[in-house]
This record gives C-alpha cells, structure tokens and sequence, in this order.
C-alpha cells in the first residue's frame, strides 16, 4: 500500500498523487463519496460507465414493470381529469 504525505492549500483542496490517480483510473471530472471517519476522511472515486450504466437493451418484463409502476391510481387519475378537461 502506497503511502504519502500531503499538505492543504488555503481553501482545504489536496492534490491526489499522480501514482494514486493512475492506479485507481481517476480523470479530471471523476465524482468522489467522501465519508467523515472517526479518525479522518474517506475519499471514493465513483466511476461510471455510462455507456454499460444507461445504453443497453432492456427486457420486455423490465418495461413491463416500469410501465406498471408509472400508472396513476384511480384517485389521482380523477384528481387530474378535473383540470385537464
């Protein structure tokens, strides 16, 4: 485990060492989870394929279940029809 000593700027920002940034594939615009320990802070990079996250072919039950579950119930739906008449 690799291990180094870094200091602050003014406004709290920290440089994450090249070798680090290399190793755990962080970019420019890559999120972190930072989590307050009892001892410190816990940074996470959050990685997303977004192409494998959102482009991908979806099957007829999971449509199935999206469209089931975006239906309005019956109070509603009359709720609606009073001001959209």
């Amino acid at each position: 485990m690799q291990q180094v000593f870094i200091k602050p700027l003014a406004k709290g920002q920290i440089t994450i060492p090249i070798s680090f940034r290399r190793e755990l594939g962080i970019k420019e615009n890559t999120l972190f989870q930072a989590e307050l320990k009892k001892d410190g802070v816990f940074l996470k990079p959050i990685i997303l394929d977004w192409k494998e996250q959102y482009i991908r072919d979806f099957s007829d039950e999971e449509i199935k279940q999206w469209l089931e579950n975006d239906k309005l119930d019956r109070k509603t739906r009359q709720k609606l029809k009073k001001y959209f008449k």
